[in-house]
């Protein structure tokens, strides 16, 4: 597995929550398309055309306030990062710019995947769990999972609790 800062720190005082990005905190177009890379592509190329969950962007800002780490975990490859960080700005959530979870908090962490991991655009469960194995070895406090991709849902809750964004909208 790839990540920007192989030896990135994990501050443990405070709790994190993590968020997937497509179909949980930007509106995802319909299933069908999941495995489409053109229009994937598109939509990663121009995040203008991507609107974001207002609910989802609320809870995650509200966790922050209230002292919580956010983190993100998209299965958007790592050459999208620009747009991706142009997205979250659109919608006044600051990034950090590093994978890392420091006492000194820069912002939403960002993990992207390199665009040779785990297959095909749609199929991200492998990568997304190896994420997240990681961050609890290093010590992260992770409370719970806001996902909406099925597999994952079901990969991410024999380690932690995972609100089903699918389950409950």
């Amino acid at each position: 597995m790839q990540l920007r800062n192989q030896d990135f720190v994990v501050e443990t005082s405070r709790p994190v929550v993590v968020f997937d990005l497509d179909g949980v905190l930007a509106v995802s177009p319909a299933k069908e398309t999941i495995n489409d890379v053109d229009f994937f592509r598109n939509r990663w190329e121009n995040p203008h055309l991507v609107d974001s969950n207002r609910e989802m962007l609320r809870m995650l800002r509200s966790l922050r306030s209230s002292g919580w780490r956010v983190v993100v975990i998209t299965a958007r490859p790592e050459e999208f990062r620009e747009q991706t960080v142009a997205w979250f700005q659109r919608f006044n959530v600051r990034v950090d710019y590093e994978e890392r979870l420091t006492s000194i908090d820069r912002g939403v962490v960002l993990f992207m995947r390199d665009i040779g991991e785990e297959g095909r655009i749609g199929d991200a469960s492998g990568w997304k769990v190896k994420v997240l194995d990681l961050l609890m070895s290093k010590g992260a406090r992770v409370q719970f999972v806001v996902e909406d991709y099925k597999e994952n849902v079901e990969r991410m809750r024999t380690r932690v609790p995972v609100l089903s964004y699918e389950e409950v909208r």
